[in-house]
């Protein structure tokens, strides 16, 4: 499992100690997170190439009218919002810039730019390595930058030409730099760059700004709290992040006339979620669509002498009162995004036609283009529910390991709270606002944490059962281990503490009767199946054949018996336990018809792996049946036939 050392390192941000396998990999410690970095680079750039025909859409599309005017030296362009065009601060700068000089050096290749986003993917791949590294150790920074490497979310994203791969990494090196803060003690260069790099990200992303407050909160460390030199880091943290915000904020008070501090679009935004339709779209409550279309606001995009400074001022303003006329709206609004933004429900941005060269909405036209829709690929909408499900695992490590303690088994770190308040943060800014699945991105390389955290953490519960493996067969018999839970429907066993939904029987007298029954069922199956295994004997040869033939083939119809009478017994208490114990024969019944087949065609591995899973099956049903009440049938039912084997 993963280790915190002795100093506290989950809540400075130093390294825990994770015992690592000596070799060739270990003599190179470059070399494995260098071969990640590639293998992301290497998939993000295949979905590059097989992308062909790819062609600029939506913000993608502003974004490359912006760099194509930067490269030319022309600057921003004017205005696409407003009728008499004039300044725009639509976009914050520093990706239209970035993807500009990928432009001046290309001519203007739109593929150049999609490979810079893939070049950002991998440097994001190697940050949360450095990351996770820090806080969990080296084996946890590899998992976590192995899932980065391929995980279907980052790796489409890095396809068009968008803002996110720019602002993830930002992101994921502000965290580090706080992290190298908080090793160093007070060395408050680090704390500089952390808040440099958060205003770069505030000048990348429209929510960016929101990255300063978990950065500043991991900054102010020390103790206590609201002396002077406990708050010198976090104010070095914001003002470095206002320090490179302030110069743009100059250039847009200078071109509109009036304080616009990053972007001109908090009102665009806005405006398209707080309007009279969006409050009453059935179909897609609380949905997002262009405010060009809306009764309230399209007639100030065909207003002559407004700029686009003015223009986002009246749209906030507007859109601000119609949320505080209307509070229970930004509740499900909140609540219908965070839904759409994890690809739980669709409809984060409702369509509009064109309709006599005037954009009409049409709420059942839901948006899917790249970047802007919900209408995201199948094999993003996977990845992200086998990490969530991996992240659901992480979290029950650490709050399991946090309650036993640091006797019994090695801690997992929970982390410094600074580092979850990150995507907490940049979730919270969004959904209010607007749902789309991108916009979780961001936070995705801390799902992929959580994830790391969850796969060692049922890897090194699988320990016994590999040890008992070699070679090849740890493979097979990790598939077989999956499928064997997805059979059962159940992941529990050891001593992990029944879960709030667990419903336990009252031990009353119904109970009583109900157990004494059934252990009068198992003693006679035991009875049964012992008797055979004694009577089996071997006498040279091929023991394979043997022991199916003679313990395996005759045993099944025994097993099979006394498991239908068991479950047939009523009246069945109500019990989690009970139900999990009944539930594990089919998946077992299942092992034994395979082990029967794999023995009959003479196949000694794969057999050796279904025994040692029926082992494995036979235990968590017997601690199911001990935590039920039972007592002759807490004994491994499964395993009768699989020990008399054994033992020939």
């Amino acid at each position: 499992m993963l280790q915190a050392d002795a100093s506290g390192a989950a809540r400075e941000g130093g390294p825990s100690r994770l015992t690592s396998r000596a070799g060739f990999f270990a003599a190179r410690p470059w070399l494995a997170p260098a071969l990640l970095v590639l293998l992301a680079l290497a998939v993000r750039t295949a979905v590059v190439v097989a992308d062909t025909g790819y062609r600029p859409e939506h913000d993608a599309f502003d974004y490359d009218r912006h760099a194509r005017s930067i490269a030319a030296g022309d600057g921003y362009p004017d205005s696409g919002y407003v009728v008499d065009g004039g300044p725009s601060a639509l976009r914050p700068p520093v990706y239209p810039y970035f993807l500009g000089a990928v432009y001046a050096v290309s001519g203007d290749s739109v593929d150049a730019g999609r490979y810079a986003n893939v070049a950002l993917g991998g440097l994001s791949v190697l940050l949360l390595f450095l990351i996770v590294r820090r806080i969990w150790g080296r084996r946890a920074g590899l998992v976590a930058a192995a899932l980065a490497a391929v995980f279907p979310p980052l790796v489409l994203v890095s396809r068009d030409l968008l803002s996110e791969p720019l602002f993830i990494a930002l992101e994921l090196g502000a965290v580090l730099c706080v992290l190298q803060f908080r090793r160093s003690g007070d060395a408050l260069r680090w704390a500089a760059a952390a808040g440099v790099l958060c205003g770069i990200g505030a000048l990348t992303r429209n929510p960016g700004i929101a990255l300063v407050v978990p950065i500043a909160i991991g900054a102010w460390m020390l103790r206590p709290a609201f002396r002077l030199p406990s708050m010198k880091a976090p104010a070095v943290v914001v003002a470095c992040t206002l320090l490179v915000i302030v110069p743009w904020t100059i250039r847009n008070t200078v071109d509109f006339g009036r304080f616009v501090p990053i972007t001109s679009s908090l009102g665009f935004a806005l405006a398209g979620t707080y309007n009279q339709a969006s409050l009453h779209d059935d179909l897609h409550p609380g949905s997002f669509r262009t405010p060009v279309v809306t009764a309230e606001y399209g007639v100030l995009f065909h207003t002559p002498g407004i700029d686009e400074g003015t223009l986002d001022a009246t749209l906030r303003r507007q859109a601000l009162s119609f949320a505080w006329d209307h509070p229970g709206y930004v509740g499900e609004v909140a609540g219908e995004n965070l839904l759409r933004m994890f690809e739980l429900e669709g409809g984060s941005v409702v369509g509009a036609h064109n309709v006599g060269g005037r954009l009409v909405a049409d709420p059942r036209a839901v948006s899917t283009g790249r970047g802007i829709g919900s209408a995201t690929p199948a094999s993003e909408r996977a990845g992200l529910a086998v990490a969530a499900v991996l992240a659901l695992l992480g979290v029950f490590a650490m709050l399991r390991s946090r309650a036993k303690g640091t006797g019994g088994r090695p801690r997992v770190p929970t982390g410094p709270w600074f580092l979850w308040l990150v995507p907490i943060v940049m979730i919270a800014a969004a959904a209010p606002v607007n749902g789309l699945p991108r916009y979780r991105v961001p936070s995705d390389p801390f799902l992929l944490i959580l994830a790391a955290i969850g796969l060692i953490w049922i890897w090194d519960r699988a320990a016994p059962l590999r040890r008992r493996l070699s070679g090849p067969n740890v493979a097979a018999a990790a598939v077989g281990g999956l499928v064997l839970l997805a059979l059962a429907g159940c992941g529990g066993g050891g001593n992990d503490t029944p879960t709030a939904t667990t419903v336990t029987a009252p031990n009353n007298a119904a109970k009583q009767r109900y157990i004494a029954r059934a252990d009068a069922i198992c003693k006679q199956g035991f009875s049964e199946a012992q008797a055979l295994g004694h009577s089996f004997t071997y006498h040279g040869g091929d023991a394979l054949s043997a022991i199916t033939s003679g313990l395996v083939k005759p045993g099944i119809p025994i097993l099979q018996r006394f498991a239908d009478r068991l479950k047939a017994l009523q009246p069945r208490p109500a019990d989690t336990n009970l139900e999990a114990y009944l539930g594990l024969f089919d998946p077992g019944m299942v092992l034994l018809q395979q082990r029967l087949h794999s023995g009959e065609k003479g196949h000694t591995d794969l057999s050796q792996n279904l025994e040692l899973l029926l082992v494995a099956t036979g235990d968590e049903q017997r601690e199911l049946g001990r935590r039920f009440g039972f007592h002759a049938c807490d004994t491994d039912f499964l395993n009768v036939l699989t020990h008399a084997a054994a033992a020939h």
